[in-house]
């Protein structure tokens, strides 16, 4: 009995230090938010399904100032309150992530464009609200959606968001651009 309680607990060790390596894999740590390759697995199953949805591809505005003029804790603390923001802002169904750096991305299946406007724009507002009360510099995001289609390649969706974020930001930041506007 001694043997086997020793291989089982030397089994159990095993599992619990490989699941927290599937975890610290899938996760950012600063965030707690899925990454960028959980993301991409887990839209891999809705595309698979052909389940129409909208990217939103959200950039911190002016970030690299938070992290120069206050250091990277007080850095660290701002993308864990637009995480926070973020996941509460969604729906359960919707998928979000820290795509890298300051960029986010939410996937929202069986989402019009008009719907998503809409919970990009309550993104920005319960982010002003967050931040009053909030131990970090007041910052802004800018939002850039679109459309996902059976078909289409998450890399082309979150391009084409990208590409609107972008766009948005040339027009003054703090704001929210569907693709094609």
């Amino acid at each position: 009995l001694d043997l086997v309680a020793c291989r089982a607990g030397d089994r159990i060790g095993a599992l619990r230090v490989l699941g927290q390596a599937e975890r610290h894999a899938h996760v950012d740590p600063v965030t707690g938010l899925p990454n960028r390759r959980a993301l991409e697995s887990q839209v891999h199953s809705l595309v698979g399904r052909e389940t129409p949805y909208v990217v939103a591809f959200a950039d911190l505005d002016h970030f690299k100032s938070i992290n120069d003029s206050h250091g990277h804790d007080t850095g660290d603390r701002a993308l864990r309150l637009f995480a926070r923001v973020l996941r509460d802002s969604v729906r359960p169904s919707d998928l979000v992530a820290r795509y890298g750096g300051e960029e986010f991305v939410a996937v929202l299946p069986d989402c019009t464009k008009t719907d998503a406007r809409a919970v990009a724009e309550r993104i920005r507002s319960e982010l002003a609200a967050a931040l009053r009360h909030a131990a970090v510099p007041t910052f802004t995001v800018t939002i850039g959606l679109a459309d996902g289609n059976p078909g289409d390649t998450l890399a082309d969706v979150v391009a084409s968001a990208d590409t609107a974020m972008l766009s948005a930001k040339s027009l003054g930041r703090d704001r929210v651009l569907a693709a094609g506007d």
